[in-house]
């Protein structure tokens, strides 16, 4: 049997002819339904244009229709004035015992008589520009603020005493002027200034007490008296230029009665003191014992750096490094005392060794030095 080649080479010919018009059509759908996708494609992203334009517009309206919290509430809201003439003690007490915690910047006259009090777990915050003065009085006694509360805190402020306005009558040393008093437990006071009290600029008598970044200066008795207590604390704190009635130290240990316990202190300036930077004394009517530890604390211009005494009682000081520069003795450890020294750094600017290692540590009486890589220079 013949075949005939032309008519095989046309099967073959329409053969591909409906295969090519085949994929044509295929691309053809292709190229279509790639056009459908992108059309998709291009109008979920306006739609999407649409709804995030949609939802913006809803919240800015929700936004405009809410009423907005109300702005936090200042003790000016209650009252207070604050320009330093009139006394703002009863409407500022009213305020934070409202709950109000915000002290703005001013200057609030405050009756020592009456005190601010800060009671259980109340946190007053007051700008660094807002100024508690003291108004001018006579009294033997007062207290500008008064941390009472457990966990009460004081932030921020200044705290001026009247020590320069103060009327100082007969029979009377006036010792006994504070600018703040934290006697309840877990009080704290941070980042605050006081300054000129007829007494003492801090006093503590509440177990877990912390200061941080306290500066005490000018007050006439001591920058700071630690009175019977466990775990007192002060972080970056300075007790300087105390002067007027005895004992005049920076930082005074001192219990009234019971003891003064597990008292730590770090980075901590005393300068230019009239007695010491740094004392702990035991009185003679007082059973008891001082336990308080230095760490890197300074000591400058004071007649003594640090001094410690112990009459009815032991005063034991632990000073860990720091540089103590006075003009007598570096360390005065007298009756009852004892202190250790660790590493610790005394200098004498422009005086010979001899001197140094004379007039550096003085011992009295029964009073106790140990040291541990000291360096006099």
């Amino acid at each position: 049997m013949s075949i005939d080649a032309k008519a095989a080479m046309k099967v073959v010919e329409d053969g591909l002819q409906v295969v090519s018009t085949a994929f044509a059509e295929k691309d053809a759908s292709l190229n279509a339904m790639s056009l459908q996708v992108d059309g998709l494609s291009a109008a979920n992203v306006a739609l999407q244009a649409q709804l995030d334009t949609a939802n913006a517009t809803i919240a800015d309206l929700k936004a405009k229709l809410e009423p907005k919290p109300p702005a936090p509430k200042t003790v000016k809201d209650y009252g207070v004035v604050g320009d330093g003439i009139k006394d703002d003690t009863a409407a500022m007490q009213a305020a934070l015992d409202a709950g109000v915690r915000d002290v703005p910047a001013g200057k609030y006259l405050i009756d020592p008589a009456k005190s601010l009090l800060v009671r259980d777990g109340v946190q007053v915050k007051a700008d660094p520009n807002a100024i508690l003065l003291c108004k001018a009085n006579a009294l033997p006694r007062y207290y500008i603020v008064r941390l009472v509360g457990a966990k009460s805190a004081w932030t921020g402020g200044q705290i001026m005493g009247d020590r320069d306005r103060h009327t100082y009558t007969a029979g009377s040393t006036h010792e006994w002027g504070y600018g703040a008093m934290l006697s309840g437990d877990g009080a704290s006071l941070t980042d605050c200034v006081i300054d000129g009290c007829t007494g003492d600029g801090i006093g503590v008598s509440g177990d877990n007490v912390t200061l941080r970044n306290v500066v005490s200066k000018r007050n006439r008795r001591q920058g700071l008296s630690v009175f019977a207590c466990k775990g007192f604390r002060a972080y970056n704190c300075q007790f300087n230029d105390t002067k007027g009635t005895a004992p005049q130290a920076g930082v005074d240990f001192e219990p009234d009665n019971g003891a003064v316990l597990d008292a730590v202190m770090e980075n901590c300036i005393a300068k230019n003191n009239s007695t010491a930077g740094f004392m702990a004394w035991v009185r003679a009517e007082v059973a008891g014992n001082v336990e308080v530890t230095l760490k890197n604390c300074n000591t400058e211009g004071n007649a003594n750096g640090i001094q410690g005494k112990g009459l009815n009682g032991k005063a034991l000081m632990r000073v860990e490094g720091g540089n103590h520069v006075n003009r007598s003795a570096g360390v005065r450890s007298e009756d009852g005392c004892t202190v250790t020294l660790v590493a610790s750094t005394f200098s004498f600017a422009g005086k010979p060794v001899s001197f140094a290692q004379q007039w550096a540590v003085q011992k009295v009486g029964t009073g106790q030095v140990v040291q541990t890589g000291v360096v006099y220079k």
